[in-house]
């Protein structure tokens, strides 16, 4: 592959990574509004996008990885800036920029995940609750034996916490 057309590869592979990103961070958006909403079709369709985006994700990510490997560059940041450096003059700024940009998509969709993963667990421990307080059992909570390790214990079975 010459150098032109390497370039040109690699311009629109990070093109087509930054469009795929840029979907990823809007269904994650959207995973955060079906969450607040408690809107579960919308939670159900959102997650199917998420898999489908990040499969695509992966096999860009390979494309790039190939390319590295082609230039013996590890396949860090480190790696892609280098290769990039090693391109002509004419398209580095350029294919900086771009990359740039996608790490800077990819911490938004890092954090976005990160909130969303805790909204799912505050509502999973809700709903487990719900369900304990509905079921009549209370949590299983953690208490200290006579040796002072903790144990799990089911507070339903004080005589007590039956009472």
């Amino acid at each position: 592959m010459t150098e032109q057309s390497l370039a040109i590869h690699l311009e629109l592979l990070l093109r087509e990574m930054y469009e795929a990103i840029c979907r990823l961070n809007q269904v994650l958006e959207d995973e955060y509004t079906a969450l607040c909403d408690k809107n579960t079709d919308q939670l159900q369709a959102t997650t199917v996008n998420k898999l489908d985006l990040t499969d695509e994700i992966e096999k860009l990510e390979k494309q790039r990885a190939i390319l590295l490997q082609s230039r013996k560059l590890p396949l860090s940041n480190i790696g892609m800036y280098t290769f990039i450096h090693q391109l002509d003059n004419g398209v580095q700024a350029s294919l900086n920029t771009q990359w740039s940009l996608i790490e800077k998509l990819i911490r938004e969709c890092e954090e976005q995940n990160r909130i969303n993963g805790i909204m799912v667990e505050d509502q999973k421990r809700y709903i487990q609750s719900a369900l304990s307080i509905l079921s009549g059992k209370s949590l299983i909570t953690d208490t200290y034996d006579a040796k002072g390790s903790t144990t799990n214990q089911d507070a339903s079975t004080h005589i007590l916490a039956r009472a």
